[in-house]
């Protein structure tokens, strides 16, 4: 184990066998099932909650931030340092202490989900949160995410099991906030829209619109049109579907540079990032698009026969659609890496309600080239009100997430 202060520091606090700093294990423990990776000085594996203590007070001599991570199964980056850190890795503090009259129990954080609900399944108990990870992630990882799974649909996420968390703040201290007492019975509605409207906001807006102008369109040509006119749209779809990999590579990408930008360098760092995401990306989106507007009937009939082939001309249309998406998609990425969500939603929200007032007016007079137009208007709105928003605000930034 490579000789520098910061580790021989936690080695004196924490022991060999609990600090590993090696250049490969510092790497592994770099990301977690995401795509994105950040930098990791040392990774500690604490026994219990003083060890934890112990280690955030030697991050703290160093002027590091600490990172706590589980079993690394997330796919949102949380356990991903955005800039270099400690790494404070759980696994080891997985003691459970059950209390079955109450039916409660204190758990660490490095218990395994499905373990929880295995350890008490004599005593007919279990622990209603199951992810699809359950057999991998661990509870403070639950706790951290407030993770569901089947079971919540009808007894609740996380935090709705969850009665006190023994924690330590950022001084190194150890505290425990709530109790055994339960929380008033019935919903918290209040707490549940202050908690969540941000994230909820980029979710019913960003990732909903996305999804109804992509999915409900084919619906309402099946509907309104014929189910011949609804497979041709699919077909057309699945020409254009390669820009899908690159908007979603472009996601992957900005959205944690973006946000490392913006907090390094402000309005202006992240303007340039984005300026150079689309110089780098719009060649092979023009390529792509403009590749299958011009030979989009040699392509239809190669791939499906004549069954398709006098739809081709609605081809340069639905490239039109594509690229109104690739012109705000990099953009509603930094929206959403800053965190900015209001412009999100509200773009979304006006172009959902397109879908559904001049969508469906162009598919009764127009057919598959209006359900087509109105995919392209959907990108048109959502563009213009980011744009606007970005460019009246790049100045002087965000008034409110």
């Amino acid at each position: 184990m490579a000789s520098v202060p910061l580790v021989d520091d936690l080695v004196a606090a924490l022991g060999a066998g609990a600090v590993k700093a090696e250049p490969l294990d510092r790497i592994l423990f770099s990301k977690d099932a995401g795509a994105t990776r950040g930098e990791v000085r040392a990774v500690v594996f604490p026994n219990d909650a003083a060890g934890v203590a112990a280690a955030i007070a030697v991050a703290r001599k160093h002027g590091l931030p600490v990172v706590a991570r589980g079993a690394g199964t997330g796919l949102a980056g949380g356990a991903v340092p955005a800039d270099p850190a400690v790494l404070i890795v759980t696994m080891r503090m997985n003691r459970i202490e059950v209390d079955a009259a109450n039916r409660t129990a204190w758990v660490g954080p490095g218990v395994i989900n499905l373990d929880l609900s295995r350890h008490t399944a004599p005593l007919h108990l279990h622990f209603a949160p199951d992810p699809s990870s359950q057999a991998a992630c661990t509870i403070g990882g639950n706790v951290a995410n407030n993770s569901g799974g089947p079971h919540c649909l009808a007894e609740g996420t996380t935090s709705n099991h969850v009665l006190a968390v023994e924690y330590v703040d950022g001084e190194g201290q150890v505290r425990v906030a709530g109790g055994p007492a339960p929380d008033p019975t019935g919903l918290d509605v209040r707490g549940v829209l202050r908690a969540n409207w941000s994230f909820g906001r980029w979710v019913s807006g960003g990732s909903i619109a996305n999804w109804a102008a992509l999915e409900i369109y084919p619906i309402l040509s099946a509907g309104m049109i014929s189910f011949a006119a609804a497979g041709a749209f699919r077909a057309l779809q699945n020409l254009v579907a390669p820009i899908h990999v690159l908007l979603r590579t472009i996601d992957t990408f900005l959205t944690p540079r973006a946000a490392r930008r913006f907090k390094s360098g402000g309005w202006g760092g992240l303007r340039a990032l984005l300026s150079r995401v689309y110089w780098l990306s719009v060649l092979p989106a023009i390529a792509l698009l403009a590749g299958v507007s011009l030979f989009s009937a040699p392509l239809m009939r190669f791939l499906y026969g004549e069954k398709y082939a006098g739809y081709s001309g609605m081809l340069p249309l639905l490239a039109l659609a594509y690229g109104l998406w690739f012109a705000y998609a990099p953009l509603q990425a930094c929206f959403k890496a800053i965190p900015w969500t209001r412009p999100v939603f509200l773009a979304n929200a006006l172009a959902t309600l397109s879908i559904f007032s001049i969508g469906l007016l162009a598919i009764h007079y127009l057919g598959l080239a209006g359900a087509i137009g109105g995919q392209a208007l959907n990108g048109l709105l959502i563009g213009a009100v980011l744009w606007l928003t970005w460019w009246r605000a790049s100045d002087r930034g965000p008034r409110a997430a």
